[in-house]
């Protein structure tokens, strides 16, 4: 409700089909997530934002991140090609809570990397991946409540405070990778066998009966 105020747009959580119908087996699993792995998650749909806004509680860590996801442009072959694409997006973002998870085709575990590293430098995130690209980005912000994080009252206003700063500082400046449209390629095949096809035909003349064709040539 905030965020949809603030933007003046509707921002609605993404439910999976099976909560909307069952809100009692929503409270369930969400009981069941908090108790083995200490964490609560929510899904915010925005009109025309780049991703779905993702948030995680985590109450071990007391922690709230906040994050959008990105795929990597598919048009880029070098993966420093593929992070400066992303960073160019961020350039004017600052602060040390704002961190870049690099995901890579296969099993193996995402990279990360603080945004001002990865400014710095973007083989922060291309560690231990040498000759791969990334596949999808991921860009999070992630909150520190410390003490904070007990109280009933102050837990609730820095969740209400976070999502809106997020968007602000990163979900609205984010915007998708969008393949780019097919060209003409210079030589139509089809086209030069046509005229190919053609020429032939005009070579081929029909030379009328009862004249003789010059072949001294």
């Amino acid at each position: 409700m905030i965020l949809t105020r603030r933007i003046g747009e509707r921002v609605d959580i993404r439910l999976p089909r099976k909560h909307r119908i069952d809100t009692a087996l929503r409270v369930k699993e969400a009981c069941e997530l908090l108790v083995e792995s200490n964490e609560l998650f929510s899904q915010f749909s925005i009109p025309n934002a780049a991703s779905d806004l993702d948030v995680f509680v985590n109450l071990q860590r007391r922690t709230i991140s906040c994050s959008m996801k990105l795929k990597a442009p598919g048009d880029r072959k070098r993966s420093s090609s593929r992070i400066n694409w992303l960073l160019r997006q961020l350039k004017n973002v600052e602060g040390e809570d704002v961190f870049i998870r690099a995901f890579w085709s296969g099993r193996g575990q995402p990279t990360q990397a603080a945004l001002f590293d990865a400014q710095s430098d973007t083989r922060y995130l291309e560690i231990e991946r040498p000759g791969a690209v990334p596949t999808a980005f991921e860009i999070v912000i992630v909150t520190d409540l410390a003490g904070r994080f007990s109280g009933r009252s102050t837990f609730i206003e820095d969740l209400e405070k976070a999502i809106p700063e997020f968007y602000d500082r990163i979900g609205q400046n984010l915007r998708p990778w969008v393949p780019p449209p097919p060209s003409i390629e210079k030589r139509d095949p089809v086209h030069t066998k046509s005229v190919s096809s053609d020429s032939s035909d005009l070579n081929d003349e029909v030379v009328p009966e009862g004249i003789k064709a010059d072949t001294s040539e």
